[in-house]
């Protein structure tokens, strides 16, 4: 009962951050600019107060490609994970292979989706960087449940 209990939990926890991705994949360009500016400016004045002063342009370009690949980079953490936890006896090999083909179907899902999006467009190269976001999170969560099972 409690698998079963945390499989839902997983999957809950990864459907969830699933709406949240598309939800901000899918804003206006005007929208997801402000955002991500805010968010720019937000962290340019902390490091500022450390001592560092970034080119605001240059951070705000290079802040939007990083979000690409630590949203999937969550993504496929837990996409992973939920995929482990519902099928414990699977072959790893088949758990991974099914995880990163799910999360590659996403991540161009959410690029093709901007199409229909006032001032947004696809961008094949933004969805290659969601999907070695994705991979590399399915890897680190791979290594941490080898880890896991070796330490027992």
């Amino acid at each position: 009962m409690k698998h079963k209990l945390f499989c839902i939990i997983l999957w809950i926890a990864t459907i969830f951050w699933l709406i949240l991705c598309f939800y901000l994949s899918w804003q206006t360009g005007e929208a997801t600019g402000k955002l991500s500016q805010k968010l720019s400016q937000f962290l340019i004045d902390l490091l500022n107060r450390v001592g560092v002063t970034p080119d605001p342009q240059q951070f705000h370009a290079s802040l939007r490609l990083f979000a690409h690949f630590g949203v999937f980079f969550v993504t496929g953490v837990l996409l992973a994970c939920a995929v482990a936890a519902t099928f414990p006896q699977s072959n790893r090999i088949v758990l991974l292979s099914v995880s990163t083909v799910l999360c590659a179907i996403i991540a161009v899902l959410s690029e093709v989706g901007k199409l229909n999006v006032p001032g947004r467009h696809l961008t094949w190269s933004e969805a290659g960087l969601n999907i070695i976001g994705a991979v590399c999170g399915i890897a680190c969560m791979a290594g941490i449940r080898a880890l896991l099972r070796h330490l027992r």
